[in-house]
C-alpha cells in the first residue's frame, strides 16, 4: 500500500513537469512545455583513452559492454516507423562522446534495461534530467524517484543520452556529446552520450516533447515502453525499490 501511494505521488509530480516542444518535429507520444535556450555546459572535451590490447575482444572507451560475436552485417538498422512496445531496437552504430562508432546492440544480455534518453543541448528540462541524474534531488524528478536513479549507479540499467540537437538547433556533433559527457558524468554511472546527428533514434522514437525516455530489454532488445517518461521512470522504481 505505502508503495502503491508513493508511486501514484510520483506520477502526479511527473505529470506536473514541463518539457520541451521538439524544434521541427512532431508525432505520437508524451511531453510538450516551454523551450528553453540556455545551454549545458563548458567547453571541456575528454579525450582520455581507455583500451585493452587483445584484438579478439572489442574494448570501448567510458567501459561500454562489448559483445564479440556481434556480427553487425547480419544486424537490422531499419528505423523506420516509430517505436513501440515490443518493437526491436535497430542494430546501427552512433558516435559517442568518445569518438567511437558504437552499437547500441553490444549491450543485450549485459544490464537487465537501457533507458534511451532523447534530449537536446538547448532544452532546460533535458539539462535537469541529466542534473537528477548526477544525483539532485529536485532536478526533473524528486526523491521517490532515486530507486530507479540508483538502478543506472548500480549498473542494472544502462542510460544513452540521444544528443539529436545542439544549443542552436543544428545537428548535434562530437563536441556537444563531448561536452554534455562533461558536465554531466552521470555520477560514476555507465552512462553514454550518442551524437543522434542524423535523427535516427529522435526520429524512431518520435517525441513530440523532450526529454523523453524509452525503455529496451536488454535479454530480448524490444521495447518495453515507448516514449513515456513518467511511466519509464515509475517502472523501474517499482522494480528496483
Amino acid at each position: 500500500m505505502r508503495r502503491s501511494l508513493q508511486l501514484l505521488l510520483l506520477l502526479l509530480l511527473i505529470g506536473s513537469l514541463g518539457g520541451c516542444l521538439v524544434r521541427g518535429r512532431g508525432g505520437n507520444g508524451g511531453g510538450g512545455g516551454d523551450d528553453d535556450d540556455s545551454a549545458a555546459g563548458d567547453d571541456d572535451d575528454d579525450d582520455d583513452s581507455v583500451g585493452d590490447d587483445d584484438d579478439s575482444v572489442p574494448s570501448f572507451q567510458g567501459g561500454f559492454p562489448a559483445n564479440p560475436n556481434l556480427d553487425e552485417e547480419d544486424c537490422s538498422s531499419n528505423f523506420s516507423g516509430v517505436a513501440s512496445v515490443g518493437s526491436e531496437l535497430p542494430c546501427a552504430p552512433f558516435t559517442t562522446q568518445y569518438g567511437e562508432q558504437y552499437n547500441l546492440w553490444h549491450m543485450k544480455d549485459n544490464a537487465d534495461y537501457l533507458v534511451i534518453d532523447v534530449a537536446a543541448v538547448w532544452c532546460g528540462p533535458c539539462n535537469a534530467m541529466a542534473q537528477w541524474l548526477e544525483g539532485c534531488d529536485n532536478c526533473y524528478f524528486d526523491a521517490q524517484a532515486a530507486p530507479a536513479r540508483q538502478a543506472v549507479w548500480d549498473g542494472d540499467v544502462i542510460w544513452a543520452t540521444a544528443l539529436f540537437q545542439d544549443v542552436s538547433g543544428n545537428p548535434a556533433d562530437l563536441t556537444d556529446a563531448a561536452q554534455w559527457d562533461s558536465t554531466y558524468p552521470g555520477a560514476g554511472a555507465l552512462v553514454l552520450v550518442l551524437v543522434d546527428d542524423l535523427s535516427e533514434l529522435a526520429g524512431w522514437v518520435n517525441p513530440p516533447g523532450i526529454p523523453s525516455l524509452t525503455l529496451v530489454d536488454l535479454s530480448t532488445m524490444q521495447v518495453v515502453i515507448a516514449d513515456d517518461t513518467g511511466g519509464v521512470v515509475s517502472y523501474l522504481v517499482n522494480q528496483y525499490n
